[in-house]
């Protein structure tokens, strides 16, 4: 099916009116996360982990009852000439963010552009979701990784395709390597 320049021109608005909102909801995060004086009570936990990603001790994170995604990603991201700390909120930041462009995707695909825009700014601002992603805590790389995950599956029902339900069995995966909810959802 072939592309109308009217249905490419709205497309178009669609990825830079996303991109605007994922702006906001990124300084909404940072600024949120500028004012926490005090680390989420998980948050040493996954730093200590990083750390022993870091220095090669494997067998620490996996035994540790913690899933391993998140602490993980940050390992990664602090290979970067960036703190522990940051990177860790970083990556919950990044989180928030895959939440905004997933419930985007299937909103507009289930109900339309009107309330996939509601739908993105009520996720890309809503006082918990923004807790949630902007601290040293997996729970806003499991929201996104959720989100998406259902995105997806809603997608292949809708229109079964082989490279969706991939996607869909992979992003369930990740949410599972990232929080135990994960398993099952």
């Amino acid at each position: 099916m072939r592309e109308t320049g009217s249905g490419r021109a709205r497309r178009e608005r669609d990825v830079w009116g996303l991109g605007g909102i994922l702006i906001v909801a990124g300084l909404v995060r940072a600024v949120a996360w500028s004012r926490t004086a005090v680390l989420f009570n998980d948050g040493p936990v996954f730093l200590g982990m990083a750390e022993a990603i870091r220095a090669g001790r494997w067998d620490e994170v996996l035994a540790h009852p913690f899933h391993p995604l998140y602490p993980g990603l940050v390992a990664m991201l602090a290979a970067l000439p960036i703190d522990l700390e940051s990177a860790a909120v970083s990556v919950s930041i990044l989180g928030g963010l895959l939440s905004v462009v997933a419930i985007f995707c299937f909103t507009r695909r289930a109900f339309g552009r009107e309330i996939a825009w509601l739908s993105a700014w009520t996720v890309a601002l809503h006082p918990w979701a923004v807790d949630f992603s902007s601290d040293v805590m997996s729970d806003g790389l499991y929201a996104g990784l959720y989100l998406l995950g259902f995105a997806a599956m809603a997608s292949v029902v809708t229109r079964p395709r082989l490279g969706m339900a991939l996607v869909c069995g992979a992003v369930a995966g990740l949410a599972y390597l990232t929080r135990p909810e994960g398993f099952g959802r």
